[in-house]
C-alpha cells in the first residue's frame, strides 16, 4: 500500500513542479527565442530550464518539512530509520538520487523502499 502512495506522490511532485516551472521558464524562454533566433542560444536556455527543474526538484521535500506536495496531498513523510527528522542536507541528496528513477523504480517494487533509503537510512511513512 504505501508502495503504491509513494509512486503516486512521485508522480504528483512531477506534475505540480513542472507545471510551476513551465509557467514560469516557458513565457521567459518564448520571449528569448524570438529576440535570438540562434540554435546555440536556444540550447543554452533549454539546458538552464533542466537546470532548474533538478534544482527544484531537489528541494522538493524541503516545502512542508520533510513532505513534498505529492507527500502531503497522500499524509506521506519522510522521516529517519529511528523516526526522526532528517537533516535537511540529507533531504537533498536523497530528492537527487530521485532521478535515477528507472532503478528506484525497481528496488521500490522488489522492497518496499527506494535506494536513498537503504543509503541515507530513511523511510517514508504515514504522517496520519
Amino acid at each position: 500500500m504505501n508502495v503504491v502512495r509513494r509512486i503516486v506522490a512521485f508522480y504528483i511532485d512531477i506534475l505540480v513542479y513542472g507545471f510551476v516551472i513551465i509557467m514560469v521558464a516557458v513565457p521567459s524562454l518564448m520571449l528569448i527565442f524570438h529576440l535570438f533566433v540562434g540554435g546555440i542560444i536556444r540550447n543554452v536556455f533549454m539546458d538552464i530550464f533542466y537546470i532548474v527543474f533538478f534544482v527544484f526538484f531537489s528541494f522538493k521535500d524541503l516545502l512542508y518539512k520533510n513532505a513534498s506536495v505529492g507527500k502531503k496531498i497522500l499524509h506521506l513523510k519522510v522521516v529517519t530509520d529511528d523516526s526522526k527528522i532528517p537533516c535537511k542536507k540529507i533531504i537533498i541528496l536523497r530528492n537527487i538520487l530521485d532521478f535515477i528513477w528507472p532503478v528506484n523504480f525497481i528496488i521500490l517494487i522488489i522492497s518496499g523502499k527506494k535506494m536513498e533509503d537503504w543509503l541515507f537510512k530513511t523511510d517514508v511513512v504515514s504522517s496520519i
